[in-house]
């Protein structure tokens, strides 16, 4: 809403040309003493085709793209999600989600937290519009790790990617969640996202990610440091 904005609502090539806004219709959003606060009462976006449509049920890019230098950055944020009418104990469920993509090459360095649980995710995936070169052993992957964090709320998570030492490392409140080496491709420039999310795997009907569940997430100033 602002002349110059440094976040867009998401979206993604569709094959007849049109796109797919990664919207929420009745999101509500407020930005306040430097957080973002946005909250959905029931999700309604879903996609019976794509996956990662059907995953993204509000989700903001950045207008800006961060390089990754040699010498490597870290992202960190403060980050919290209440789930409504969330399965108990399942994360994939509904959360919000912290994102890292590099568009050049597919690649997704994430965190994901709802409740007093949170999620480490490395993985490359097929967005919608990229056509990506064969690799070895695997052209496509997701990797999770969960934890439980001693108490719902806020928590301060980083993700710290160090080329020189090819290597990903993945913390909440300073504690490691995920150490994970880079692939032997570089990473071009990354986009950063903010999204209220599921993770559910499409059945052979279609969707069952929107169950009548909702969630409430904020966001604080994102720092990034070398």
């Amino acid at each position: 809403m602002e002349p110059e904005p440094a976040w867009r609502i998401g979206e993604f090539p569709l094959r007849d040309g049109s796109l797919r806004r990664l919207r929420e219709p009745d999101a509500v959003s407020i930005v306040q003493n430097g957080r973002l606060r946005t909250g959905v009462s029931r999700f309604t976006n879903a996609h019976d085709k794509v996956q990662i449509l059907d995953n993204a049920k509000h989700v903001l890019f950045s207008t800006e793209t961060f390089e990754v230098p040699s010498s490597g950055v870290t992202f960190a944020v403060d980050m919290s999600a209440e789930g409504r009418g969330c399965r108990v104990g399942d994360i994939y469920d509904g959360f919000a989600s912290f994102l890292c993509l590099d568009f050049s090459t597919g690649t997704a360095i994430d965190v994901f937290c709802r409740d007093d649980l949170c999620a480490a995710v490395f993985a490359r995936l097929p967005f919608p519009g990229l056509s990506l070169p064969d690799l070895e052993p695997l052209k496509y992957w997701a990797l999770f790790t969960e934890a439980r964090l001693p108490s719902a709320g806020g928590h301060r998570y980083e993700i710290s990617i160090r080329p020189r030492e090819r290597r990903i490392l993945w913390t909440a409140d300073g504690r490691p969640l995920r150490e994970q080496a880079l692939p032997e491709y570089d990473l071009g420039p990354l986009v950063l996202g903010l999204g209220l999310m599921t993770e559910k795997d499409l059945e052979l009907d279609g969707s069952v990610s929107c169950h009548g569940q909702g969630l409430r997430a904020e966001w604080g100033a994102i720092e990034i440091s070398s």
